[in-house]
């Protein structure tokens, strides 16, 4: 079993990043035509900057997975609110 199975949400932790200290989710990379290999995850980010939705390739060395449950809501013109409950 992966360390970051699909659908489990992780942490960008390199401060060198863009993404550094986002929160996204792990997906299925068949599902969007995208080729990966043992070293990386793809990552959805619901919001990115003044986009929508952002799909990143990212390195495993470079996240970590978020334990308990995260809830992220968003309101068109009033922002994104992320819930984390850590146990």
């Amino acid at each position: 079993m992966s360390k970051f199975p699909i659908g489990s949400y992780v942490r960008v932790i390199n401060k060198n990043l863009e993404s550094y200290g986002l929160i996204g989710q792990v997906i299925n990379p068949e599902e969007y035509f995208l080729d990966c290999n043992d070293t990386c995850v793809y990552i959805c980010f619901e919001h990115w900057h003044n986009e929508r939705e952002k799909i990143l390739k990212i390195k495993k060395k470079n996240i970590e997975k978020v334990a308990g449950t995260v809830t992220i809501t968003s309101e068109l013109g009033k922002g994104m609110c992320t819930t984390m409950k850590i146990p």
